[in-house]
């Protein structure tokens, strides 16, 4: 190894960063960069954000990994990117380089490398400052925040790195230093943030909160005061497990005070969660009690999670490199030898450039392979004869022993010391190798994989998530061709001077051919649909003559997609995805076959997609974000056969999966995905505790406000006979009186507010009118209903244990002082009354249609005349508070309604003749509605200037004042009322990669031993990469079921045919439009009872064929359906079902999987019952 050299002097340059201002730092006010982050920001927090834009780049080497890195970069909005690589492309670098086309291929007269990639980022992200620099200086790099050397340097010798790398950590600041090597199908990340690197949040995990239940001081065995907080997590919150050891903040909680009357509210202590404790319970030691908090615990309140801060050293590379420390794992034992043979060969291959001017080996040298497996020897050797440390830690966080007290949970053993590496096996010669043979072929995928783990790593230079420490080693051998194909056929790995010269030394041309003659069917193109399809760009997947690929999604392009949806730029906002990205693709690579739709991919749409297009392709890929339509292509893949391409991301974290009919698991094996727990009515309408059941029930309030009242006004207004008799259809079909007098006084309630809109619409209304029912609104929601609420539960109320009412999580509410007067002091209501006006105004027509998002202007926002506070105070300033009239509470659980103090109630004699004084009502008004311009609100949260979520954010905070929950800003408002999925590019990028290497293998036939499924998480570096799973066989069985009341075990015999089918086994049996039902059930009886052994004397009969819910032959020749043709059969079913009329039923198919069979034999052994279930049937439709 060779020791670091002190930097030589450079010659000045024209520094790139420091003659620019320091720009703003971007707020939860500015709206644009909160509107084209929101996602990100929903990953990485404000906080996160406003410390990466202010990160500046500097990337050595735009290879594959080099141009991913800058992309994913610019995406995320750092301050600056500088790039270096003086290289003129040549066709092959478009095998790697999204950012350039053959345009860009030349003698001389073309930009660089670099100067094309900078170009395309400055396109992709204007916000971003991107810089092209022709060497690099010593004043340079200390401009920026992190160096980047990639193996698409000229210069890559362990001379080199070394002295870049010490010049970094000795700056202050220090300059973070990333080496990233990329060869074949190798990668290996090599990360030094400093001597000392604090590490703020580890996981990115948002902070645990939960609700205090019970507070009580106790003794541990060995005799030590501790207090227990048991807790439960809030409704409406997904359950998570807080950490053995961590520190919580107290809030709202009611006692628990110093003898000064201090609160023990936003103090922090350290807790403990022991095995040998309850659930959902923490300890503090010493118990709070003998802190000083001598005030009992009375009621309610939280404790929230506190991030762990820990400490983390790094080596220098040439430290590192000897005794590399525990790896991040990817291998499947979890054991670290297919990383240390990475590191290893990633050695040799350094030493060898040390040796040839910085430069890899040449593509398929053997003399080369053999120098680069000389120098992993020598460094093997070398490592043996060393000393191994015994004091130097691998320098991750510091972790305490085994805790002392014998009740607590382990902890994590320190870190082992670090020592030189040795393998724990003999060298994989070949693999090193083979590995050298290709180490100038970069593999894209894998760039792809890399590039956004690099981007990644550069993200947590902020303090947010786990940094690499030090090395990420990682390989997909599995997806290479053989050695003896290697060795056998080196004509078909020869370069053919073209742009996939790249993947034709790795793959070989032969594969490259039928890469480009791919038929695919991408399902969705949002971000994970544009790093496919630049993936198939660059990789030429389709492009050939008799490739072809159809992209369908039926999404337009918004703001918020730009910063991750790849292949969009801002003058993409508005047109239809799938457009733009073909588009997009067609500039990569012209000889793209690209087929864009807006299609909906469902069972009402199979006209579109018929049998014969799913039968022609050679696999699907889903980049969808739903799953439902994921589950319906994973079934229309296992009937016609086809290979499933799935990944999906949420933040940080992505999966893989590769599905190969006949081979693997389906997708719809995978289980169903985690739920939130659902916020019960009762906690939402009268009793919130927490700022989310505020947002929910803001939302609620948008869609009764300004979707309900006027959909319910349509129905009515077109027919009011049908209305009236719908509402009273359903009150007689109450089955007990107080189900009757439910739905009575919810049809009042309903009825009431659709007469309050019709009134309106019946007016002619005008804004003045918006503005005052806007008034009326504010007072009913935050005065009123608070003020029937606080009479019904007095401050002094009590369940009917006689506990008080107001403990625990309800908060005795305070009403709103709505006055006028009060506009000029409260920003809330004053936003309240601006959007819940102009909301009215759009629902009754009289706003003219709001423009598309890609037109707002900020300075000439729509409708900006009705924006203001001085506009809303005029309106307001001779208006009158509202009367408040009560009301009775409503949305009560059974407990709170016991508790409620009694009121008078109307008889039902009395309710029935309101409802239908209301019902005679509303269709008496409604007669003067006709053709009126009112029409619901589509709630859109993507448009900051439709006062959508400005409502939400306004009713939500009021909501919380009325509680005393402490209101929030706009930005968490969106991302909870909006659903937005948190969402960054470098998962996307990383999963995608991924994906393609094992679709890579699937199309060369590989073993389903190599193929892979993942779970990853780029934020906390988890790669979990396992063997996919073969098919799930059902076999015969007796299935045994207990029966209690009997005391009796039913036994139950399930005869599977085939025994062991798969969910893609079948049997298929040709019909034309003439074969009967008769003849149908013959043939499938033959291949039924083929499968019995041979001399069985019982075979099976057919016991009932049906189709949907119905049943169309018993297996009877009296059947009035057995000598129908069954096309026909099938057809009048299903049009009975409601498949229309008009429309051709067989037309689009030419396989139906839908006939469900009952089978029934004689069987012998001694059981209760005889189940017999098939392989799926298919009916192969032969048309004349």
């Amino acid at each position: 190894m060779h020791a670091s050299s002190p930097p030589a002097q450079q010659p000045p340059i024209l520094p790139v960063a420091a003659a620019e201002a320091e720009d703003a730092v971007p707020s939860s006010n500015d709206a644009q960069f909160l509107d084209r982050y929101s996602r990100q920001i929903g990953t990485f927090g404000l906080d996160t954000m406003t410390k990466l834009v202010s990160l500046k780049v500097l990337i050595v080497g735009c290879g594959g990994v080099g141009a991913e890195a800058a992309k994913n970069l610019a995406l995320a909005g750092v301050h600056s990117i500088t790039l270096l690589d003086p290289r003129i492309p040549s066709l092959s670098d478009l095998n790697v380089n999204f950012a350039l086309d053959e345009v860009a291929v030349g003698e001389g007269r073309s930009p660089s490398i670099a100067e094309s990639t900078r170009r395309l980022l400055h396109e992709l992200n204007p916000m971003v400052r991107c810089h092209v620099v022709s060497e690099l200086t010593e004043e340079m790099v200390s401009q920026h925040s992190v160096l980047v050397w990639t193996s698409a340097a000229k210069d890559i010798s362990l001379r080199t790195l070394n002295r870049w790398n010490s010049f970094c950590r000795s700056r202050t600041p220090v300059v973070s230093f990333l080496f990233v090597l990329q060869t074949g199908a190798v990668a290996s990340l090599f990360v030094d943030h400093g001597p000392t690197f604090t590490v703020k949040d580890l996981d990115g995990r948002p902070l645990l909160q939960k609700q205090i239940v019970e507070v009580t001081d106790k003794k541990d065995k060995s005799g030590h005061d501790y207090t227990r907080v048991r807790f439960a997590t809030p409704e409406g919150q997904t359950p998570g497990a807080l950490r053995d050891y961590t520190a919580v903040r107290f809030t709202d909680v009611k006692g628990l005070l110093l003898a000064n009357g201090e609160s023990i509210n936003d103090k922090t202590f350290n807790g403990v969660i022991c095995p040998c404790d309850p659930r959902n319970t923490l300890r503090i030691y010493p118990s709070l009690t003998s802190q000083g908090y001598t005030t009992p615990y009375t009621t309610g309140g939280f404790i929230h999670e506190q991030k762990e801060v820990v400490e983390v050293k790094f080596r220098p590379l040439k430290d590192a490199l000897v005794a590399p420390g525990v790896f991040t794992t990817v291998s499947p034992f979890m054991d670290g030898a297919l990383e240390s043979l990475v590191h290893v060969t990633m050695v040799g291959l350094l030493e060898y450039a040390e040796h040839h001017s910085g430069s890899l080996p040449p593509l398929h040298d053997a003399s080369a392979a053999d120098e680069v497996l000389h120098y992993a020897k020598g460094y093997l050797n070398e490592n043996i004869q060393m000393e191994p440390a015994t004091s130097t830690t691998d320098g991750t966080a510091e972790v305490e022993e085994s805790p002392e007290n014998s009740e607590f949970p382990g902890k994590y053993p320190p870190p082992p010391a670090v020592k030189p590496l040795q393998l724990t096996s003999d060298l994989d010669e070949a693999f090193v190798r083979r590995t050298s043979m290709i180490a100038r072929a970069e593999m894209q995928p894998l760039g792809a994989f890399f590039g956004a783990v690099v981007a990644q790593e550069i993200v947590k230079i902020t303090g947010k998530y786990t940094p690499v420490h030090q090395f990420f080693n990682f390989h997909c051998a599995e997806v290479l061709p053989s050695n003896d194909y290697y060795a056998s056929n080196p004509e078909d790995f020869a370069p053919r001077n073209s742009r996939y010269d790249h993947n034709i030394a790795i793959f070989g041309a032969k594969v490259q051919e039928r890469l480009v003659n791919l038929k695919l069917f991408m399902v969705g193109c949002g971000a994970l649909g544009c790093e496919n399809i630049k993936n198939f760009a660059l990789n030429g997947m389709c492009c050939g003559a008799s490739g072809h690929l159809v992209v369908t999604d039926n999404d337009r392009i918004e703001i918020s997609n730009l910063s991750r949806q790849f292949l969009f730029r801002e003058d993409n906002v508005g047109q239809p995805k799938s457009v733009a990205a073909c588009n997009r693709m067609l500039s990569m690579n012209k000889g793209a076959k690209v087929d864009a739709r807006q299609d909906f991919v469902g069972p009402t749409t199979q006209y579109l997609y018929p049998d014969a297009f799913w039968m022609q392709l050679d696999a699907v890929v889903n980049a969808l974000d739903n799953i439902e339509a994921r589950l319906y292509v994973d079934k229309q893949c296992v009937l016609f056969h086809k290979i499933l391409v799935e990944a999906g991301t949420m933040g940080t974290g992505g999966n893989v999966d590769i599905i190969v009919p006949g081979k693997t698991t389906s997708y719809a094996d995978g289980g169903a995905a985690d739920e939130t727990g659902g916020i019960p009515m009762c906690t939402l309408r009268n009793f919130p505790y927490i700022y989310d059941h505020c947002i929910e029930w803001a939302r609620a309030q948008f869609d009764d406000l300004y979707v309900s009242p006027v959909q319910q006004s349509a129905l009515l207004i077109e027919d009011p006979t049908g209305f009236a008799a719908k509402l009273r259809g359903e009150i007689s079909k109450a089955e007990t009186a107080g189900q009757r007098r439910s739905l009575l006084e919810k049809h009042i309630k309903s009825l009431t507010a659709v007469q309050g809109t019709l009134e309106v619409v019946s007016s002619k209304p005008t804004m003045h009118h918006c503005v005052q029912m806007a008034w009326k609104t504010l007072h009913a929601l935050f005065r009123d209903r608070i003020l029937d609420l606080q009479h019904a539960f007095p401050k002094d109320a009590t369940k009917s244990n006689g506990e008080p009412f107001w403990s625990g999580h309800r908060t005795f509410p305070t009403a709103l002082d709505g006055t006028p007067t009060q506009l000029e002091e409260h920003p809330d209501i004053v936003e309240f009354l601006i959007s819940a006006s102009n909301l009215f105004a759009t629902m009754f027509g009289i706003h003219p249609p709001k423009p598309a998002p890609r037109f707002n202007d900020p300075k000439s926002r729509w409708m900006h005349q009705y924006r203001t506070k001085e506009w809303i105070l005029s309106e307001l300033r001779a208006t009158e508070v509202p009367s408040y009239h009560h009301h009775a509470v409503d949305g009560l659980d059974e407990e709170s309604a016991g508790a409620a103090k009694s009121e008078g109630q109307l008889s039902d004699e009395d309710l029935q003749n309101q409802f239908e004084t209301c019902l005679s009502n509303v269709e008496s008004t409604a007669v003067a509605c006709k053709g009126s311009k009112a029409d619901p609100v589509d709630f859109e949260k993507d448009d900051d200037d439709n006062f959508h979520i400005d409502f939400i954010t306004a009713a939500a905070n009021l909501r919380a004042i009325n509680y005393s929950i402490k209101p929030q800003d706009r930005l968490k408002v969106k991302m909870v009322a909006g659903k937005i999925i948190p969402a960054i590019a470098t998962t996307t990028a990383a999963v995608t990669g991924l994906a393609l290497i094992e679709f890579f293998k699937v199309l060369q036939d590989k073993e389903v031993s190599d193929l892979r499924n993942g779970m990853i998480d780029v934020g906390t570096n988890n790669y979990v990469l396992f063997e996919r799973d073969a098919p799930i066989r059902k076999r015969t069985a007796i299935e045994k079921t207990y029966v209690p009341e009997k005391d009796y075990t039913f036994r139950k015999k399930v005869i599977r045919v085939p025994d062991g089918f798969t969910k893609y086994d079948r049997f298929t049996i040709d019909v034309t439009p003439t074969t009967t039902v008769q003849e149908f059930g013959d043939a499938l009886l033959e291949q039924v009872n083929a499968t019995l052994p041979e001399g069985t004397e019982n075979t099976f009969d057919i016991l009932a064929l049906g189709v949907g819910q119905g049943t169309i032959w018993n297996g009877s020749v009296k059947h009035s359906n057995t000598k129908r043709p069954l096309l026909t059969v099938i057809e009048e079913q299903k049009r009975r079902e409601g498949f229309p009329e008009d429309k051709d039923f067989w037309a689009t198919r030419e396989l139906y999987p839908e006939l469900v069979v009952n089978l029934t034999i004689d069987d012998e052994d001694d059981v209760d019952d005889i189940d017999v279930e098939t392989a799926t049937v298919v009916l192969r439709i032969v048309k004349a």
